[in-house]
């Protein structure tokens, strides 16, 4: 048999089992949600959300208070989706605008829908070409200047753009030789170098007398502990410190403690969740520290959850927010129907055959 059709088979195939698993994974979660209505406050916004709610499964259940917005950006909604079910479902274009499978055909056929042409500019899954070649639509060009495929190359091919050069710089395609390079035109916006993803601590130190901004090249992974403990003084943002990647909190416990940036960052890290009955933040806390609670045995989302402790203090000013987006966040992961076992056996949860006991 030919390469290509067994190709075509097993990929027909794979969609058929994944959509199939799809539809039979997202009941699973869901009936968990009916059979316990009572014991936790349901944020819908956050569960339309969530890649595992699928379109059968929203029409299905119409009794509940699904958020149409955010359904618009759930991966599940594909381009064949957003057509077969525009009677059905009264689709929010601005909010599709975001979503990750819209194809500028698509947006051209529907072109009387209120699109957001500020999200469809960053838009992966429209090519920069596509963009540049349809210059009548309302494109953001601040925003396209900022796409990793655009290239100094198709700038210099279309001059005719009024491209934004202080923006250019940021790029995360533009290196430091290309903002020096006279010929590129690259304005040397500070701010907005200092935001490249490629600024290094090596060009930094070899181009002294430049303006460096110190509190935005905090967040940059290519500056590790040694280098904020090395240059203390300069001015750097402790809440952007205590979020970056690279800086590994097993080497900043190593450094020297009289070091005030260590300091600050360990006050940060010095942090319990103890908010929702339904939830053992300790047993999480135990878990987490000594492994029982990883990749191997429950199915972490990406978000580890000693990033989400550090980020909390990012959004201290607004504590109740930030909580109960954390609660649907660690909810989302934990009554998993493959995980519900392990958290009540680990403690996190209680045992939820117990939990309609207590509502009777």
């Amino acid at each position: 048999m030919n390469e290509n059709v067994i190709h075509n088979i097993n990929d027909k195939y794979y969609k058929e089992l994944k959509c199939k698993y799809m539809k039979d994974w997202s009941r699973e979660w869901f009936m968990y949600i009916e059979r316990n209505p009572l014991n936790v406050i349901w944020n819908f916004e956050f569960i339309t959300a969530n890649n595992n709610v699928t379109i059968e499964l929203l029409l299905e259940n119409p009794k509940y208070n699904w958020c149409l917005n955010t359904f618009c950006y759930n991966e599940n909604v594909s381009v064949d989706i957003m057509q077969k079910y525009k009677e059905h479902i009264k689709w929010n274009y601005s909010f599709l605008s975001l979503n990750r499978n819209i194809t500028l055909e698509f947006v051209i056929k529907n072109i009387h829908n209120n699109w957001n042409f500020n999200m469809l500019s960053k838009s992966r899954n429209i090519s920069i070409n596509e963009i540049l070649n349809n210059p009548q639509y309302n494109w953001n060009y601040n925003n396209v200047i900022l796409r990793p495929d655009l290239t100094l190359e198709i700038i210099n091919n279309f001059p005719n753009i009024n491209w934004n050069y202080n923006l250019l710089s940021a790029n995360p395609n533009i290196k430091w030789e290309d903002i020096i390079e006279p010929n590129n035109n690259i304005i040397m916006d500070f701010i907005s170098i200092s935001n490249n993803k490629n600024i290094t601590p090596q060009i930094v130190e070899n181009n002294p007398f430049y303006p460096w901004d110190f509190l935005i090249l905090s967040k940059n992974k290519n500056f590790d502990i040694d280098y904020v403990i090395n240059f203390p003084n300069r001015n750097w943002d402790v809440f952007l410190l205590c979020s970056n990647d690279s800086l590994l909190w097993d080497k900043i416990i190593e450094k020297n403690t009289k070091n005030n940036i260590t300091n600050i960052i360990h006050k940060n890290i010095e942090f319990y969740m103890k908010l929702n009955k339904n939830f053992n933040w300790d047993v999480l806390e135990y878990g987490i520290k000594n492994n029982l609670i990883n990749k191997n045995n429950v199915k972490i989302c990406p978000r580890s959850f000693e990033k989400e402790r550090i980020e909390y203090f990012l959004y201290r000013e607004n504590q109740v927010k930030y909580i109960n987006k954390i609660k649907d966040e660690l909810m989302e992961l934990f009554i998993r129907p493959d995980n519900i076992n392990h958290s009540i056996k680990l403690g996190i949860l209680p045992d939820y055959s117990v939990w309609g006991k207590h509502n009777n």
